[in-house]
């Protein structure tokens, strides 16, 4: 895959612009399915494994990643990894990429133009689309409303306004290097979850104008039961207690302090600023100007020979860049991962329950004709499509049948 280069009148190829930085802890069922989908991309991918044991065979089943196993980065060190992981990319644009997601490849490419195109944006990046894996199902919710897409003002503080109170997460985005690389070289050490997302958001836009393609750009796996992080930024942008107002205000106090574009405001008056940013993005979250969770379709993959079959719910948001065969087809994809290599929790727990009955629907008896063994073995199908054994016992009894 290449990129077109409009300046020069030329292409490059795509691996030496870009780098995808896969984070990873204690995962190995998560970093396998996603080293697996990436595989197909053409960019750089460098994988940052702060688990307590190595992936061993990860440079012989994918030899072009460069795999970085970095116990010293525990999970309580997320700042430093990431913070390591940028200052070792190379290449101009960089995306962080969580092992649970699939962040789609042509949206990828297409942020990467668009950020080749115009210099004076940071970062890009589209919508996402929510999922949920099941045994033999997937559950997808809309996330992301519609919003303003083009963070594009010249003066920085508009620029900030606009999206924190429109707040799509930026986390995720494809962004200038550079850029990333200053922030996390900034950020004083042992800063939370929290104060890591917000100030992130408000840095990028303070430094450079960004954009939201309409266009699908992730599927991302919901978090249930709780948050694995279990953070809430509106938590410490809302809270009114002397302890957390101080916070906010300690924050605030160092945001000002960074060289960006915002002009005309001493420090004192930039610190006051980026309050007020705070309180848009509070205010963005509190009334889900830009962001809900909420079903609205399944996917079901009962049949290996025809597919998934998806149905619809009641409430539909046809507004949103998701209502495409091409989407589509992307999804067809993910969810054979998802179904051919299962990681997740609720996933693996419903499994079990399938996986019995699926074992004792090939048992086969005394009395069994070829019609009741195929009936059974259809049935475990079913149960779960991606059973490899059953599959091959149930083509091989279809074979045997003529």
């Amino acid at each position: 895959m290449q990129v077109q280069n409009s300046a020069q009148n030329n292409v490059t190829p795509l691996n030496e612009l870009f780098t995808v930085v896969l984070i990873t802890h204690n995962r190995s069922a998560f970093l396998r399915r996603a080293l697996q989908y990436y595989s197909r991309y053409s960019a750089k991918v460098l994988v940052l494994d702060s688990s307590v044991q190595g992936e061993e065979r990860i440079a012989t089943d994918f030899p072009s990643v460069d795999y970085r196993h970095l116990p010293q980065f525990s999970y309580t060190g997320f700042q430093q990894k990431l913070a390591y992981g940028a200052s070792q990319v190379t290449t101009p644009y960089m995306v962080l990429a969580s092992d649970d997601d699939f962040l789609l490849h042509d949206a990828l490419t297409e942020s990467v133009n668009f950020l080749e195109a115009n210099s004076d944006y940071g970062m890009c990046h589209g919508y996402c689309l929510m999922y949920l894996a099941h045994s033999n199902y997937v559950q997808y919710y809309r996330r992301d409303k519609k919003v303003k897409e083009d963070y594009n003002a010249e003066r920085a503080q508009d620029r900030v306004l606009d999206y924190m109170g429109q707040y799509i997460p930026p986390f995720y985005a494809v962004h200038r290097t550079s850029l990333l690389q200053d922030w996390y070289a900034s950020m004083p050490e042992g800063t939370i979850f929290e104060w890591q997302e917000i100030g992130h958001v408000y840095y990028m836009l303070a430094r450079a104008k960004a954009r939201i393609l309409p266009m699908p750009y992730v599927v991302r796996e919901v978090n249930y039961g709780r948050s694995d992080h279990n953070t809430e930024i509106i938590h410490v942008l809302s809270f009114k207690d002397a302890r957390s107002v101080a916070e906010r205000e300690r924050f605030a106090g160092f945001l000002a302090t960074l060289p960006t574009g915002i002009n005309g405001l001493n420090q004192a008056q930039t610190a006051e600023f980026a309050l007020q940013s705070f309180q848009a993005l509070a205010d963005s979250l509190a009334a889900r100007n830009a962001l809900t969770i909420e079903p609205i379709f399944e996917s079901y993959w009962k049949d290996p020979t025809i597919g998934p079959k998806r149905a619809f719910g009641t409430q539909q948001y046809v507004e949103m860049p998701f209502y495409n065969q091409a989407f589509f087809d992307q999804l067809t994809e993910c969810e054979f991962l998802l179904h051919a290599m299962p990681a997740g929790r609720l996933q693996l727990e419903e499994m079990e329950g399938a996986l019995l009955q699926q074992y004792t629907l090939q048992r086969t008896y005394s009395n069994d004709t070829p019609e009741t063994i195929q009936t059974r073995l259809l049935h475990a199908v079913q149960l779960g499509a991606f059973n490899r054994q059953v599959v091959q016992k149930l083509a091989q009894q279809l074979l045997d049948m003529g």
